[in-house]
This record gives C-alpha cells, sequence and structure tokens, in this order.
C-alpha cells in the first residue's frame, strides 16, 4: 500500500471518530443523573419494605404483637369417650382393636 493511499486512510478514519473533548457540564449532568436514580431506587426499596411490613403485621391478627398467638377455635366434631363410629376411610386393610381382635375392612 503507498503512502498517499494509507494517509487518505488515516485522515477518513480521523474525520470519523468521535470527538474527544469531554464537558464538564455534561459529566456533572450524567453523575447527578445517576444519584437520583440510585436515590430513587433505595427509596423505593425502603418504602416497599415497610408495606411489606405493614402487611404482615396487620395480617398477623390477635392482639397486633407478632409474637402473640391468634385465637383458635375447638374442632367442631367432638368424640365422647367410647362412643362408637361407623365410618370406613380406607379399605382393603386390617386392624387391631383395644381388645387385640382383628378387624378386616373392604372398601366401601
Amino acid at each position: 500500500m503507498s503512502e498517499p493511499t494509507l494517509s487518505q486512510l488515516l485522515d477518513r478514519a480521523a474525520h470519523h471518530a468521535p470527538p474527544m473533548d469531554l464537558r464538564s457540564e455534561d459529566l456533572l449532568a450524567a453523575g447527578r443523573a445517576r444519584v437520583r436514580r440510585r436515590r430513587a431506587a433505595g427509596a423505593g426499596g425502603v418504602l416497599g419494605g415497610a408495606a411489606l411490613v405493614a402487611a404482615v403485621w396487620a395480617g398477623l391478627g390477635g392482639d397486633g404483637s407478632p409474637l402473640s398467638t391468634p385465637d383458635l377455635q375447638p374442632a367442631t366434631t367432638v368424640l365422647e369417650q367410647g362412643e362408637v363410629v361407623d365410618a370406613a376411610l380406607f379399605g382393603g386393610f386390617n386392624t387391631i382393636d383395644d381388645e387385640q381382635v382383628a378387624h378386616v375392612t373392604t372398601g366401601g
């Protein structure tokens, strides 16, 4: 490659290059925009966390303390001692009662 051709190629590359000067106003504006975005993201995270804590706190019930347990209602079905219940939950297996009597349950 000849020297004039090389010189022309280098001149053309130099003309298409971006400007190499940086203005301080542009740098400061970019820095301020980054700080604003960072602060907004931090504030959003704090507000989201506070909302989550408030929602969990309100959903606990009871007296509002996170360490208290809510009042539990007793079960609705109460079986008396010795009461006979005629129900088959599962079929095809053997059970032994308190008197050591084996029972074969069929599906029903």
